[in-house]
């Protein structure tokens, strides 16, 4: 798959506009199209770039895309008293650090 599906969705609300990724080789090209599961994807350029010439705006974008898809996760988590809320970050809780203790499960017996 060319892009996620939640980047899908955010291209669709116009809250992004430039993606990025590295290739062996181009998969697109410029002037193409791309049927995806949330429709139809114009790619209007596909110019090489080295990784300086990725600005911060840009890549702030591709995070917060990528922030709106977690935060419902992270909610569940704080909601079983797994992680602790600090004002820019997130850490497990005592219990959360006893729950990834715990053996996992091998299945039904």
């Amino acid at each position: 798959m060319l892009l996620k599906i939640d980047t899908l969705a955010c291209i669709k609300r116009n809250e992004v506009s430039l993606a990025s990724r590295r290739w062996r080789r181009p998969t697109v090209k410029s002037d193409g199209r791309r049927r995806t599961t949330g429709g139809e994807l114009r790619i209007d350029e596909v110019p090489p770039v080295t990784s300086r010439a990725i600005t911060n705006v840009d890549a702030a974008a591709e995070l917060d895309c990528e922030w709106d898809r977690l935060k419902p996760n992270v909610r569940k988590l704080k909601n079983l008293e797994l992680t602790i809320s600090h004002e820019t970050w997130y850490s497990l809780s005592v219990r959360g650090r006893a729950v990834l203790a715990q053996p996992k499960a091998t299945g039904p017996a």
